[in-house]
């Protein structure tokens, strides 16, 4: 009951070939807390992937669409380096990663922000060649700026509306004392459009490191559901990664009252670690089948997936994964 609200998730993913994640999470929000509205929240997520994050929303200004916005994020995240098909080596990434930003709403369709970001963190080797890992622990601070604008009508089946993002980011070793100087530009997009049951849903993403060499930390991922289904989770990774996707889904009817979907996807994509590597032939193709599930606990997803190349997965997922 408003204005405080807790709300309890669970998240699930496993596919053949790649290892299942699970968690539990349960999230605290506070809203009204100054007459302008802002908000903080705090989320704890236990499981495989285990996380803390709290984050503050604190409007500015006479009409209060300008803020600021501080936020300290904990979190292990596993960690896989591949060879080809095989994984060579498993990690587990710890990172504490402190954020301050400000910015200023677009009423009802975007808002823009700046900020800075310091992060700490290390790689706990679980098995496998420590070869593939060049730094056991790393310092990262950076400065960024983002701009994002939503109109979607939905985040679990989008029907309606685009979705954009453009953001820059900045290591640099003064003053953060980070261990690499480098750039990123990062881009995505999507569009959905509904014609009665039938929604055709197109997505974009274009990430580059646009001076000097990120570190393991930093590098783009690719692969998984609609993220060139077929392969596993997070399978390529490199300096540049760049896909071009689209879905087509129709509403086929209600499950115990619940929205229910079957769809398609296909995915045309890869990672490299140099620009002028970047071509359509050697871009990795991918597709999907599924059916999902819009439930008050998360969309809910099963598919099965196939890559260029022969690479093939059955997938279960509990949360938004477009």
């Amino acid at each position: 009951w408003g204005p405080n609200y807790l709300q309890l998730g669970m998240e699930y993913s496993s596919a053949a070939g790649s290892d299942t994640l699970f968690g539990l999470a349960a999230s605290y929000l506070s809203t009204a807390i100054n007459p302008l509205g802002g908000e903080w929240r705090a989320t704890l997520v236990i499981g495989d992937e285990p996380a803390l994050v709290a984050d503050l929303y604190h409007p500015m200004g006479p009409k209060g669409l300008y803020f600021y916005a501080p936020s300290l994020n904990l979190e292990s995240t596993q960690f896989n380096v591949y060879v080809g098909d095989d994984r060579v080596t498993e990690a587990q990434l710890g990172e504490a990663t402190l954020e301050f930003a400000v910015g200023r709403e677009l009423p009802t369709w975007g808002e823009y922000r700046f900020g800075v970001r310091a992060a700490r963190g290390s790689f706990n080797l679980r098995v496998g060649d420590p070869s593939f890992i060049s730094e056991d622990q790393f310092r990262r601070g950076e400065f960024f700026s983002r701009f994002s604008i939503d109109t979607m009508d939905s985040v679990a089946f989008p029907g309606e509306g685009p979705s954009a993002s453009i953001e820059w980011r900045a290591s640099r070793d003064r003053p953060f004392e980070a261990d690499a100087n480098f750039d990123q530009l990062l881009m995505a997009a999507s569009y959905a459009k509904t014609w009665g049951r039938h929604t055709v849903l197109t997505t974009m993403r274009y990430d580059a490191t646009i001076s000097g060499n990120s570190p393991n930390s930093r590098l783009f991922r690719m692969g998984g559901f609609f993220d060139i289904s077929g392969i596993n989770r997070n399978q390529l990774s490199g300096q540049y990664a760049t896909r071009l996707g689209t879905a087509y889904y129709r509403r086929i009817g209600d499950l115990a009252l619940f929205p229910a979907f079957a769809g398609v996807s296909l995915e045309l994509g890869n990672v490299w670690d140099s620009r002028e590597d970047i071509s359509a032939p050697d871009s990795i193709f991918g597709g999907s089948f599924w059916a999902g599930v819009d439930t008050p606990i998360g969309p809910v997803y099963v598919g099965y997936g196939r890559a260029e190349g022969g690479e093939d997965a059955f997938y279960v997922s509990l949360g938004r994964v477009f």
